[in-house]
């Protein structure tokens, strides 16, 4: 009936599936080891890098715009036209945007009626920094007559 060659063949497959299963158990063990490990242990450490990569990969913090931005102002202040322009363009344009309610609304329509987002952002904010407005629509009526 069965002969030594039947017998080896049926053992191996018998190792090969303990084996299998043992490696799933150890996973699973390991994983809920991680879980007991993580809800036993004191409350979670505050994060404290505030390192944020950006497409080229350079770490920049928060803090080190916070620098670059005061001294570009410093700099701006005491004369530096260099200085002077960088801060319109990165600092106060940004500023003057965020003062309307309306200044997203009103990018996002321009930039559906095609045009460019920089461009429209531009004309958003000159707007914005030139007049009061209580709607989206007045805005983008007046962004499309811009000149």
């Amino acid at each position: 009936m069965w002969d030594f060659y039947d017998f080896f063949i049926a053992m191996v497959w018998i190792f090969i599936l303990v084996g299998s299963f043992n490696k799933m158990f150890e996973g699973w063990k390991k994983e809920e080891k991680e879980l007991e490990d993580y809800l036993n242990s004191p409350e979670p450490q505050q994060i404290t890098d505030t390192t944020v990569y950006y497409e080229d990969d350079s770490p920049m913090t928060k803090n080190d715009w916070d620098v670059i931005c005061r001294t570009a102002v410093e700099k701006a202040k005491s004369g530096d036209s260099r200085a002077r322009d960088w801060v319109m363009k990165n600092i106060v344009t940004k500023e003057q945007i965020s003062k309307s309610p309306f200044s997203d609304d009103a990018i996002i329509a321009l930039v559906k009626l095609g045009f460019k987002k920089p461009n429209a952002t531009n004309i958003v904010s000159d707007l914005v920094s030139n007049n009061t407005y209580s709607s989206a629509d007045d805005l983008i009526k007046d962004a499309l007559n811009y000149k």
